[in-house]
């Protein structure tokens, strides 16, 4: 399965991004983990999306710990949170 996160934040916020992201706590190794991508699409140059690939039946121990790493980002004025769960096989805009 795949979970694909789109972070948020206002513009003027986006220098925290770095910050925050750096701290993440790491993932287990059953979770791999592939980004952040930043979305280019008109007026959306302060989203990243970040995907999170785990076996079906880890789903809700891999919900625990992505929301463990995002926590943090909540800090940041205006962050908002995105995600969407994806069936293994499901094409993922910007993934390879």
């Amino acid at each position: 399965m795949v979970i694909k996160c789109i972070l948020s934040v206002d513009v003027e916020s986006i220098k925290y991004y770095a910050q925050y992201l750096s701290q993440f706590p790491a993932l287990p190794e059953h979770i791999n983990k592939k980004g952040p991508y930043v979305n280019n699409e008109e007026g959306a140059s302060h989203q990243l999306v970040i995907l999170y690939e785990f076996e079906r039946s880890k789903l809700k121990e891999a919900w625990k710990y992505i929301l463990r790493q995002i926590d943090s980002m909540r800090r940041v004025p205006g962050f908002t949170l995105s995600a969407h769960i994806l069936p293994v096989g499901d094409k993922v805009k910007g993934s390879s």
